[in-house]
């Protein structure tokens, strides 16, 4: 990914073809704009972003259930974290001083499971087009997480009481919206 992220700091095609992982070779991309060539800046800025993770987790975690059950999660990602980089040395494992996607994933996964609370709860127009386009991104990060939206839309139904006009048209919004995040990158790649 940093080659990647490399290649496009210096204007050139993508070193190796097509990048697998887009917004994040753009985040370190960013991250070196900021930082230069220095590595250990660039390694403490990423884990200072994913360091809202726990945050994320939090906001889950009070939204579903209570603010203890929040912190209870948060907790649990922070001493999983710390205990990913106290062995770390020892045993190959993801961690945030790494350039890999897992953390980062896990990151937007909870993001967009509180903006797609959001628009349920909500079950507007604006609602529905933020959830479809915040979905788009975590699409560029990942594309496994397509595996998720059939229960994503399973789960709006439930929420819309089986109102299948509603449901029709959240759905249209939200893929229509999720299409065209996704599709100036898709037209690059073709």
């Amino acid at each position: 990914y940093d080659s990647a992220a490399q290649s496009l700091l210096i204007g050139t095609d993508y070193f190796g073809g097509i990048p697998p992982r887009p917004l994040y070779v753009t985040f370190l991309a960013f991250l070196h704009l900021l930082f230069g060539q220095n590595y250990p800046a660039v390694i403490a800025a990423q884990t200072l972003v994913l360091a809202l993770f726990p945050v994320a987790l939090y906001l889950l975690g009070k939204k579903l259930h209570s603010p203890a059950a929040g912190v209870t999660v948060a907790l649990f990602a922070i001493f999983r974290e710390y205990t990913g980089l106290w062995i770390a040395s020892n045993t190959r494992v993801a961690n945030s001083k790494m350039f890999t996607t897992d953390f980062p994933t896990a990151m937007a996964m909870a993001v967009i499971c509180l903006a797609v609370i959001w628009w349920l709860e909500r079950r507007d127009f604006k609602s529905t087009l933020v959830a479809g386009g915040a979905f788009g991104l975590f699409l560029l990060f990942r594309t496994q997480s397509m595996l998720t939206l059939p229960v994503l839309f399973v789960l709006a139904l439930f929420v819309m009481k089986f109102n299948w006009a509603e449901w029709s048209k959240a759905g249209v919004a939200f893929g229509v919206t999720m299409l065209l995040v996704v599709l100036p990158w898709l037209t690059h790649n073709y």
